[in-house]
C-alpha cells in the first residue's frame, strides 16, 4: 500500500491510498526479480505525491512565490515532500526554458559560506565569521576560468 499526499479539500489534508500489485518473475535466471505497476497520471515516480498535488504545489513555490513551509501545512505533509517535488517538477520547467532569467550582470557572493566555524563547520581550517554584507561582482570582471578565494581576506 503506498500513500501518496494529494491536495486538501475544504482546508483538510487528503491522502490517497494506492494498493500496487507487485508482479515477479518466477524464472531463476530472470534479472528483473519483481517490478511493481507504474502510473505517471497518478503519481510520480519515487515521489510521494500526486501528479495534481506536485503540480499544484510547484505552482504555488515557482510562481506566487509561497515557502515550502507554507504549503506543507495546507497539505498537511512534511517540508521534504513538498521541496522533493518542487524539484523534480521544477527541474523540468527550468531545462523547457533557459533564456526565462536573461543576462547575467552580476554574481552575489555570500562569503559566510567560506568561512564557517564552530563544531559543525565543513571546511578543515577555522576563522573568524565575516559580518560584511554580500558583494556583488560584476561579471564582465571575471575571468572564463575564475577561481574564488577559499576564505575572504586570506
Amino acid at each position: 500500500m503506498v500513500e501518496l499526499v494529494d491536495l486538501a479539500v475544504f482546508g483538510h489534508p487528503v491522502r490517497l491510498a494506492w494498493r500496487k500489485h507487485r508482479f515477479w518473475c518466477p524464472d531463476p535466471e530472470c534479472g528483473h526479480g519483481s517490478w511493481t505497476v507504474e502510473a505517471p497520471r497518478i503519481g510520480a515516480r519515487r515521489l510521494s505525491m500526486t501528479d495534481r498535488a506536485g503540480r499544484w504545489v510547484t505552482f504555488q513555490v515557482g510562481r506566487l512565490g509561497r515557502t515550502v513551509a507554507e504549503v506543507a501545512r495546507e497539505l498537511g505533509c512534511d517540508w521534504h515532500t513538498i521541496n522533493d517535488t518542487v524539484i523534480a517538477y521544477g527541474e523540468a520547467l527550468i531545462d523547457d526554458d533557459p533564456g526565462r532569467i536573461g543576462e547575467v550582470t552580476a554574481l552575489g557572493l555570500d562569503e559566510t559560506l567560506f568561512c564557517r566555524s564552530g563544531r559543525w563547520r565543513t571546511q578543515l581550517r577555522q576563522r573568524r565569521l565575516s559580518t560584511s554584507p554580500p558583494q556583488a561582482v560584476p561579471v564582465s570582471t571575471l575571468s572564463p576560468a575564475v577561481t574564488l578565494p577559499d576564505r575572504p581576506g586570506g
